[in-house]
């Protein structure tokens, strides 16, 4: 019987999906930081996971990422009123993305304190001579 290492989180109700086909799964319950590092994780394979030549790609994809956010708000005690006036304050204060723009390169003074910040995150933000 083949085998496949999975290390991944599962929703609920695929415990009982994996029984009824025939599957036998290895589980293990995750402590509160493992499940919020799995979310994570979560999180980015699902929004990777957005087509956008396909609109039922996106409806569908953007249910599991909303999902996880739910399940990563429950885990933190976060509302969803909480998230979306934070939201909205940052909307005020720095706008949405609509507009599409994209940095390329960012050049700054000197004596810029962002650069400090820039220069912490290497692997984010690379300085160029």
């Amino acid at each position: 019987m083949p085998k496949f290492e999975f290390n991944k989180l599962i929703r609920n109700n695929l415990r009982s999906e994996y029984e009824k086909m025939g599957q036998k799964a290895t589980y293990r319950k995750l402590s509160k930081e493992e499940f919020s590092e799995a979310l994570k994780q979560k999180l980015l394979e699902e929004a990777c996971e957005i087509d956008t030549k396909d609109r039922q790609s996106v409806v569908n994809e953007l249910a599991d990422v909303y999902q996880v956010i739910e399940d990563m708000m429950d885990l933190n005690g976060v509302s969803l009123e909480e998230v979306v006036k934070v939201k909205d304050t940052k909307f005020q204060k720095k706008g949405g993305f609509s507009e599409a723009a994209y940095v390329e390169i960012l050049e700054l003074d000197t004596d810029d304190e962002w650069n400090e910040y820039y220069r912490k995150q290497p692997d984010v933000f690379k300085e160029l001579s």
